[in-house]
């Protein structure tokens, strides 16, 4: 059977002329080869692959290069206006918590006098969570625009890198704010 078209809500449809693709034809959990049970047909052909290890995702994607630098500059693109408001107002209620229990779980078997260093920190929820229980935060985001809403928001230093490029703090060292 194929499908002519399809709409999946919120999601956006990129143009792939101009950008590289790579065939990965091997699962990246067990390596184990990849069955193609999907392939979409436009400007590239794109296959979604599974694995019996129960894997299941893009065999033809983007290089690392293109995928790193979308979540820089394009991906989540919004006002930065809008995004260090949003965050400002979630300051007058306190720490979300909700999503967050098993972090907060968690916190209690770690060190407050050690960092806290989140990869993907997003705009920063379980940043607030860790600072408002004590702890020195640190966070890694990709995109430019969630991690300056963030530094500006609430002052936490962010490095925006993907996680596997990002000049990171040695093991054991405390960065106070």
């Amino acid at each position: 059977m194929k499908i002519k078209s399809f709409k999946l809500d919120g999601w956006k449809v990129l143009d792939t002329r101009d950008i590289p693709i790579v065939e990965h034809l091997n699962c990246p959990s067990c390596v184990l080869p990849l069955e193609p049970i999907v392939t979409f047909v436009g400007t590239n052909r794109i296959r979604i692959g599974f694995c019996p290890c129960g894997y299941l995702g893009y065999m033809d994607r983007p290089t690392k290069e293109w995928i790193n630098n979308f979540y820089l500059k394009t991906w989540d693109e919004v006002e930065f206006d809008k995004s260090v408001k949003e965050l400002e107002s979630r300051k007058k209620f306190g720490v979300a918590k909700k999503g967050l229990a098993r972090l907060l779980e968690i916190s209690k078997r770690l060190n407050k006098d050690k960092l806290f260093l989140e990869l993907g920190s997003g705009y920063g929820k379980a940043l607030r969570l860790m600072d408002s229980l004590g702890f020195h935060v640190m966070g890694v985001e990709n995109s430019e625009h969630r991690a300056e809403a963030v530094r500006h928001a609430y002052g936490f230093k962010i490095i925006t890198s993907a996680f596997e490029n990002a000049r990171l703090p040695q093991a054991g060292t405390i960065l106070y704010k």
